[in-house]
């Protein structure tokens, strides 16, 4: 067990949650792990693991890191390489030919996100996602392992070398919610994550304006902008409302976290595109585990869990009505709201969490390297 493994990133950043927190972390218990990864360092050590910060390459062609990954992945004799993003799918399927052992982590339905591409022209999107889908299709059938976040993404792989590993959370280190029984305090509604019009944001914005200046009421926002006009247009929106909504900025992953369990109810208000609908979204899975009702859009494979479970509410995330109906549903209804919350925490604990989801990764390593 004293191959390396080595895990690239040419998108993300290195303390990403999958990456690093999930993954990075899991497989440090076992293994040797170098980590290469966006950040604006050279080289350190965290949780065992050596962690090299490169600079973020051009979007489509990051020629600059595949040279840099290509170098690092030769050098490393009988290590297993693996990466995260679409744009590195050629450089894996070249060390492939070079005899590494190499594992495409796939989080996103590329060819579904190419259709939502507002840069692309519209005329030429459904083609450019039909070629990519071929050729992801085409290199992943070379690649060892190709490891793949819901059954809706695993099926534009081969299915005799493709595994799911969801990307439930984590649970040590995050304890049961104490829930507030004060009435008088101030209902938190929360949303964390990506800024961007398809997640929701002016819908949510709308929402708060119905709900209007309220001391019993408070949403409150955390993540970065997807775009400088999106942030220009936030700021413009909740400055001319009566609104009871905050910017709390973006902050580190356990920050993040810990305000959650300071809120009453999460939201997840992404707009019904290709990429979302067949989608999972970490944060209904936070918003679980940190004891929190959830108001989502109201996708099937949403419902299925969300109200199967009877761990929240959905709405239609283009109407701010039902948003705003949602939230004060719960805002006036407390115990149920907190036993909604306890519902998905109880979830969380038995079925959706990383512990579980390890398993199948050590699993996966230790075939790999009996091979």
């Amino acid at each position: 067990m004293n191959r390396k493994i080595i895990i690239l990133s040419s998108v993300h950043r290195w303390d990403d949650t999958r990456i690093f927190e999930k993954e990075a972390k899991s497989l440090a218990k076992k293994f040797n792990v170098e980590l290469h990864a966006i950040g604006d360092f050279d080289e350190m050590e965290i949780d065992g693991i050596r962690v090299f910060g490169h600079e973020r390459g051009s979007r489509l062609f990051p020629i600059k890191l595949w040279i840099i990954y290509f170098k690092v992945a030769l050098s490393a004799r009988e290590s297993i390489i693996h990466f995260h993003d679409p744009d590195l799918v050629l450089l894996g399927l070249i060390l492939k030919i070079f005899g590494k052992t190499v594992i495409y982590d796939v989080h996103e339905d590329v060819s579904s996100q190419i259709l939502d591409k507002s840069w692309i022209p519209t005329i030429i999107r459904k083609p450019i996602s039909w070629l990519y889908n071929l050729f992801e299709k085409f290199c992943s059938s070379y690649f060892d392992t190709v490891i793949v976040v819901t059954e809706h993404i695993k099926k534009h792989f081969k299915e005799e070398n493709t595994i799911i590993i969801h990307n439930y959370p984590r649970l040590e280190g995050f304890p049961l919610k104490t829930y507030e029984q004060n009435s008088d305090s101030p209902f938190r509604v929360i949303y964390v994550g990506l800024i961007s019009a398809e997640r929701g944001i002016f819908e949510i914005i709308e929402a708060s304006k119905l709900i209007g200046k309220s001391p019993s009421i408070e949403i409150n926002i955390i993540g970065s902008f997807a775009s400088k006009i999106i942030e220009e247009d936030f700021y413009h929106r909740i400055s001319e409302s009566n609104a009871s909504i905050n910017y709390l900025g973006s902050l580190k992953y356990k920050d993040a976290m810990n305000l959650l369990y300071n809120s009453d109810a999460g939201l997840v208000c992404f707009h019904p595109r290709p990429n979302h609908i067949k989608a999972l979204p970490n944060k209904i899975f936070e918003y679980m585990r940190a004891g929190l009702p959830i108001v989502s859009s109201n996708f099937s494979l949403w419902k299925k869990i969300i109200l199967d479970n009877n761990c929240g509410l959905t709405i239609d995330p283009l109407s701010p009505e039902e948003i705003a109906g949602a939230i004060k549903n719960l805002a006036a209804n407390r115990e149920t709201a907190n036993a909604l919350g306890s519902n998905g925490r109880r979830l969380v604990e038995k079925y959706y969490n990383w512990e579980n989801e390890e398993e199948k990764l050590y699993d996966l390593y230790e075939k790999l390297i009996d091979c």
